[in-house]
């Protein structure tokens, strides 16, 4: 008499596919009403952590470390001190959210106080770069933090 069983399943065989929580290239970031949280059903493209705009992004943050340690270290061996250059807080904020929203890589048109407001890199800078707006710039940063974000769910994993 014989039996059809399945066979055994291997103990060493991995339980999952680590590839299933690969960071997508992309990710749509759905805006939120400041105050209620709703929807605004306005979506933004994001560049991925993998997306060649964020990794330039990247390698333009490291290439401006370099530069600052290596005159630092310049600096010492020629026996002086290093002073960083002096730029305002404002300029610093600037520069940071110059850099970050070049992250942004589309969103559909809406208005501004009446007016049709398309996407260019300069749009999102004047939106993420306006006080008045630091709830846009706020919910970036949040999205860009959460490795949620860029992951998409699997049935397998």
């Amino acid at each position: 008499m014989t039996t059809d069983t399945a066979p055994a399943a291997d103990p060493a065989a991995p339980s999952f596919d680590l590839g299933t929580l690969r960071s997508a290239s992309t990710a749509e970031m759905h805006l939120r009403h400041p105050i209620t949280q709703v929807s605004l059903d306005w979506v933004w493209t994001i560049a991925g952590p993998g997306h060649d705009a964020t990794i330039k992004l990247q390698n333009e943050f490291a290439r401006d470390r370099l530069i600052e340690e290596k005159a630092k270290e310049q600096a010492r061996v020629n026996g002086k001190k290093w002073k960083s250059p002096e730029t305002s807080a404002e300029e610093e904020r600037s520069k940071f959210v110059r850099r970050i929203s070049r992250r942004v890589l589309g969103f559909p048109p809406c208005n501004l106080n009446g007016e049709k407001l398309t996407y260019s890199p300069e749009a999102v800078f004047k939106l993420l770069n306006d006080e008045e707006f630091g709830w846009l710039f706020t919910q970036l940063v949040e999205f860009l933090g959460e490795d949620a974000s860029f992951i998409k769910g699997s049935a397998t994993s």
